[in-house]
């Protein structure tokens, strides 16, 4: 049986990895579902792992419709038999120029509370009551166009359910049912790591509202199955929702008050230095037009000048050098270290 904090700590490790960076192109926390081959039963009969595929209506994102901004919440929940974890996240995002706010927390009392502000390239991740900071391109917020692949049905297939506002805008409430024996169909997050093994085929429901301009404006997605969980019988279910609160709201999103500035301590940096990542007792910077041994001349200078008492130097010629000084009662650790960029990068802790 799988335990709360195993469930909860997964989906944050996702989304602290995704906000934190994971390379040029982050990771997001939706899921993209590949089309899978069809499977045999066991009396022969071919099976699907999801509905027919091809055109489908045609879906609209908010980031598609022209909107200057919107405010959008997702929820995601699910059980194994009396385990469960449910986490809920409000998302705002400004298109033009690209910037976004996230703040989602989980609800079942295992996933800190985070907020996590994103403008162009710059990143903020608030963690409890501490702010980090990172500058590394290739952030997005979570994209609820990576759930599409779930949606797509032949148009026959959705049945039309009715019509209500959502947000103050008129649309039209569609769903689809079908059954899957995927099982990283069914709950992919819940389901990594192979622990969960489906006993049976799942029920999937996924029901979407668009308006007259086929926006979606909301979006349930969710799934009931048999399964073995961690070699114990138990009932799964999943449920992801995705709901637009508002659009052109006026949005401004800025960096945090409290965010971090500048080196821990007060160390100095040389000038030009850019800083790609800072907390409250680290840092590191960057620079690109010193070579690394002006870099090591310059702290030979600036630490004592500026206070700091040095009790260790250790240098290698042409590699940089560490520091190991202290100020005020406190000790920090200052590291030159050449990148693979062909930058010098400048390294900063505080204990």
């Amino acid at each position: 049986m799988p335990k709360p904090h195993r469930i909860a700590g997964l989906l944050c490790s996702v989304l602290l990895l995704w906000a934190c960076g994971g390379g040029d192109t982050a990771p997001t926390t939706t899921v993209a579902v590949e089309t899978p081959s069809p499977t045999g039963t066991s009396d022969g009969t071919a099976t699907t792992s999801q509905p027919p595929s091809a055109g489908g209506f045609g879906a609209v994102a908010p980031s598609e419709a022209g909107f200057s901004d919107y405010r959008a919440r997702f929820d995601m929940s699910g059980s194994a038999g009396e385990e469960t974890f449910q986490m809920s996240w409000i998302m705002e995002q400004v298109l033009d120029p690209p910037a976004f706010r996230i703040v989602f927390e989980g609800t079942s009392g295992q996933v800190p509370a985070t907020e996590v502000v994103g403008i162009g390239d710059e990143v903020w991740v608030k963690v409890g009551d501490q702010w980090m900071y990172s500058a590394q391109a290739g952030f997005t917020p979570p994209d609820p166009e990576s759930f599409f692949d779930l949606f797509t049905v032949e148009p026959e297939g959705w049945e039309e359910v009715g019509t209500e506002e959502v947000a103050g805008r008129p649309t039209r409430h569609l769903r689809v049912t079908w059954n899957v024996t995927d099982p990283g169909v069914v709950a992919p997050t819940l389901l990594s790591g192979g622990r969960f093994q489906l006993t049976g085929p799942a029920e999937v429901q996924a029901d979407v509202w668009v308006d007259d301009q086929d926006v979606v404006w909301r979006w349930t997605y969710q799934t009931e199955a048999s399964a073995q969980v961690d070699g114990e019988q138990t009932d799964l279910v999943y449920q992801v929702s995705f709901e637009i609160e508002g659009v052109d709201l006026g949005l401004v999103i800025e960096p945090p008050a409290a965010a971090p500035e500048g080196a821990p301590g007060g160390v100095p940096v040389p000038e030009g230095a850019v800083m790609v990542m800072s907390s409250e007792s680290q840092a590191i910077f960057q620079v690109s037009d010193m070579p690394i041994d002006e870099v090591v001349a310059f702290y030979d200078q600036a630490l004592p000048q500026a206070g700091f008492e040095v009790s260790n130097r250790i240098e290698q010629p042409g590699a940089g050098a560490v520091y190991t000084v202290e100020k005020e009662g406190t000790t920090f650790t200052v590291a030159v270290a050449p990148s693979g960029t062909g930058t010098v990068t400048i390294s900063i802790a505080g204990s």
